[in-house]
């Protein structure tokens, strides 16, 4: 399907903001920009629906994307806080997709106006962020200085946003978790010195805050091993 041109990127985004201000005042009308993006949603949600690998979802996902951005674009522009099904489930796909700052862009919106998940989702959206974007990242193995400054940036606004929401613990244990691993892969492997020293003590802070919070989480050993390498540290 052939990507939007400017002129529709922004008549598209004009309705949405349109359509955002009616919904929040409880006008949705039949025939509404909102109810036609429903429409498309549905029809994408069965597509995806008909697909059994995980990775074709992730491509169709992908291409499909760009169709939606005008609309999120409006309602975040428009900034009433109408909950908005189309936006929390093109949220979700950002996050399967891999694009973790728009999806987090559109959480900030969303956590801000006490959005909600639609139904089929069993979680609220904190405990989504905190489920699905810490393990993925982790997954990614990010080996360049610039992965892992992108990785931890994308982390600590996971943080931020979600810090006064409630989630299971072992959700936030996850987070911990990544960003404990993740300031260990920015130390190295070799002797921590005065430099890599502060990110060391904040990787055993996080590591001792996921053991509290899930004793499974898996790290009791990545912990005892900092714990070693920081008393060397102090015994030199």
């Amino acid at each position: 399907m052939p990507r939007m041109t400017p002129a529709q990127h922004h008549y598209e985004k004009a309705m949405a903001k349109k359509s955002e201000k009616r919904n929040a005042a409880g006008n949705l009308k039949k025939g509404s920009a909102y109810e036609l993006m429903m429409a498309k949603l549905h029809s994408d949600i069965q597509r995806l629906k008909d697909i059994q690998s995980i990775e074709s979802k992730v491509r169709v996902k992908e291409a499909i994307l760009p169709d939606y951005q005008a609309w999120v674009d409006g309602v975040l522009e428009s900034g009433q806080g109408a909950q908005d099904e189309v936006l929390m489930t093109i949220l979700v796909w950002n996050i399967d997709a891999g694009h973790y700052e728009e999806a987090l862009r559109i959480a900030a919106y969303a956590l801000k106006h006490n959005l909600v998940m639609p139904d089929q989702y069993s979680r609220n959206l904190a405990t989504v962020l905190l489920d699905e974007i810490p393990p993925a990242l982790l997954k990614k193995k990010p080996e360049t200085p610039e992965d892992l400054e992108k990785a931890l940036s994308i982390l600590k606004q996971t943080e931020t946003l979600t810090a006064a929401h409630d989630a299971p613990d072992q959700a936030t244990a996850k987070l911990c978790k990544a960003l404990a691993l993740t300031l260990l892969k920015k130390t190295g492997e070799g002797d921590i010195t005065p430099e890599t020293r502060p990110d060391a003590l904040n990787a055993k802070t996080y590591l001792e805050r996921a053991c509290e919070l899930d004793e499974r989480s898996g790290v009791k050993s990545e912990l005892k091993r900092l714990e070693k390498r920081l008393e060397q540290v102090s015994q030199g």
